[in-house]
């Protein structure tokens, strides 16, 4: 994730529903105190897709979240010149098929026209929206200058923005600013350069799998129970890997050696794998070495047990400004494909063969707002049944 500092002091966002509570061990400046919390497997999203173990984590990187109350999205809002003023939370209500602001005060004047008035709106720049045990999570971070470090800050609140507390601030440097976590089985792995942790969430202890400065982890997915990530520059003992996949063991809490790679690997199992080759993405089938492309660029891929089939989807927009997916069997029969437009704000919330996407409605001043969402699913092999709701 590049973030380009405007000022000397940059407030910016990533995910991390739980990312920051893992690195306290190490931080310059954290919170003494984290209550125990118990990670009950009856709870709502415990078995949800970024815990399912068949998913790129990196489809958690979204604006948009789903709870046990339905479907929760930011809402961005700027001033008259254009900078930023602010962002509220906004959920659809099924009984009226509209978006409303989450608002504790129903009487209070909170409105699209007055955020500030809303319990759920947060002066902080943050994009991404995080939800896990009834509550809802943000970070966001101030950039220093002269020290070239960044101080994160994770808020944790409840289902209408409110009580809101710090649960745990870090300081690291820009070098290691990529930091994105995964949730699965009662633990949390982050990754942040050449650094890989892991967080058991009920005693909140944190060990350091690995940490080289020269080394590179990135695209970590799973598949068949296990968790795989990419190494480029690793050292491992008595060799050097310049691109090769690991599987992550977290009862063990080490790296397995799997196999070398061209670049990278965006998925991996028995049959086939998906790989960056140069700077286009392909199919590989494992027994017969025939590739299929899939793509000029790059992007995750999401398998949907429930068809037996695989998507892959784009992570930079084409010329068009969209953002492409492909349909495919575990042969590398292409099924389908879908462009995903601008204004579909939110993508990859992805449960139950069916993509979510958020519908954006933009402002000349670069504000928006979510006025719905649609449905992309997946039936007879095919993308269908594109449902609006909440317009």
């Amino acid at each position: 994730m590049k973030i380009e500092v405007i000022t000397k002091k940059l407030s910016v966002c990533i995910l991390a529903v739980m990312l920051l509570i893992c690195t306290s061990c190490s931080s310059s400046k954290e919170t003494n105190e984290i209550s125990k919390t118990s990670v009950d497997s009856s709870i709502w999203g415990f078995e949800r897709t970024y815990e399912s173990l068949d998913t790129p984590f990196n489809s958690m990187i979204s604006s948009g979240v789903q709870t046990k109350d339905g479907y929760y999205f930011i809402n961005r809002f700027n001033d008259k010149e254009g900078g930023y003023k602010g962002s509220v939370f906004s959920q659809y209500n099924s009984e009226n098929d509209e978006f409303e602001i989450v608002n504790s005060e129903k009487t209070k004047n909170c409105n699209f026209d007055n955020p500030e008035n809303c319990s759920s709106f947060i002066s902080e720049t943050y994009d991404y929206l995080s939800y896990y045990n009834n509550k809802l999570y943000e970070t966001y971070a101030e950039f220093d200058v002269e020290t070239d470090m960044y101080t994160y800050i994770l808020i944790e609140m409840d289902m209408y923005g409110k009580n809101r507390k710090e649960v745990f601030t870090k300081e690291i440097s820009s070098k290691n600013i990529d930091f994105i976590p995964y949730f699965t089985m009662g633990y949390m792995i982050y990754v942040s350069g050449g650094e890989i942790g892991i967080v058991n969430l009920e005693s909140w202890e944190w060990t350091t799998i690995e940490n080289q400065k020269t080394a590179i982890f990135n695209n970590l997915f799973t598949n068949e129970g296990k968790i795989y990530i990419n190494a480029n520059n690793y050292k491992k003992a008595d060799k050097f890997y310049s691109s090769a996949l690991f599987e992550i063991n977290i009862e063990k809490k080490e790296l397995k050696f799997v196999r070398d790679v061209d670049l990278m690997l965006l998925y991996y199992n028995s049959q086939f794998t998906i790989e960056m080759i140069g700077n286009q993405t392909f199919y590989c089938d494992s027994k017969t070495k025939d590739k299929v492309k899939l793509s000029d660029s790059w992007g995750y891929v999401f398998a949907d047990p429930k068809s037996g089939l695989y998507i892959y989807s784009d992570y930079i927009e084409d010329s068009l400004g969209n953002l492409n997916y492909v349909l495919f069997d575990s042969k590398g029969n292409i099924l389908d494909t879908f462009a995903r437009p601008k204004e579909y704000r939110t993508g990859d919330i992805f449960i139950d063969s069916t993509f979510t996407f958020g519908i954006a409605e933009y402002q000349p001043d670069g504000s928006y707002r979510i006025v719905g969402y649609k449905e992309l699913r997946i039936e007879n092999s095919k993308f269908t049944n594109l449902r609006d709701l909440g317009k």
